[in-house]
């Protein structure tokens, strides 16, 4: 799916599409960029690549890749497993369309509702969730392999 230029200036053009395994090499760097202390590996990409291509979708900008987004599902619930946009593209609201791109193959996908996990010491992101309609259902102790907290978000998608 293509979408419109970012703003009415000379802006290059965002496109969102499927992932592709010739974006690893790009995906690896731009997680490292985003998560320097955890980044996935390229064999959790790899598998998600595999078993939900469908909802795994990356942004780019005249090719490069600037953020991605991907999903699990199991009966009628999905995980919004990871999103992330390079730092140098944040602000421009890439992880907006990213996030709604994936909401709506998942409601496509007969999905009803859609739940991540997300730090409570990251404020943006629990910003960026709540704003996208997502509501604070538990508190997980321990979740990250560093030991910290998470919240449980979840979303109804009909």
């Amino acid at each position: 799916m293509s979408l419109q230029p970012l703003n009415e200036t000379a802006e290059p053009k965002l496109q969102i599409r499927p992932f592709k395994l010739d974006d690893l090499d790009q995906l690896l760097a731009l997680e490292q960029a985003c998560f320097p202390t955890d980044p996935y590996p390229a064999e959790a990409f790899l598998h998600y690549a595999r078993r939900w291509p469908q909802w795994f979708l990356v942004a780019t900008v005249d090719n490069q890749l600037v953020g991605y987004a991907l999903a699990s599902r199991v009966g009628n619930h999905a995980e919004l497993v990871s999103i992330a946009v390079h730092p140098n593209w944040q602000g421009r609201r890439i992880g907006r369309r990213l996030i709604d791109a994936i909401e709506q193959l998942l409601r496509e996908g007969g999905v009803t509702e859609l739940w991540l996990s997300v730090r409570t010491t990251n404020q943006k992101a629990r910003v960026f969730y709540e704003r996208r309609g997502f509501q604070h259902r538990r508190l997980i102790r321990r979740y990250y392999p560093d030991g910290g907290d998470a919240f449980r978000m979840s979303k109804r998608l009909n």
